[in-house]
């Protein structure tokens, strides 16, 4: 899966876990960028993520997703394993 096409399924997760419509990430989108990205947030998206692409993150990769192109290189990666 090529990262453009995880963005575009990341988008549509950030939207539902964040209940906000209008969002919009990208690649260089970080933590600090949104103000509602607490820590049960981020466990939320990573459990949707989890979900939505069957993969399993360790506690200390979860811990270390910061940027959404993070996310994404941790999907691609954990895809093609």
């Amino acid at each position: 899966m090529e990262k453009n096409a995880i963005l575009n399924e990341l988008n549509k997760i950030f939207i539902e876990v964040f209940e906000n419509k209008k969002m919009t990430i990208t690649f260089s989108s970080a933590v600090n960028d949104f103000e509602d990205w607490s820590s049960l947030k981020h466990i939320q998206l990573i459990d949707a993520i989890e979900k939505q692409f069957n993969i399993k993150f360790k506690l200390a990769e979860v811990i270390k997703l910061k940027t959404v192109d993070e996310i994404c290189e941790g999907i691609k990666e954990k895809i093609a394993n």
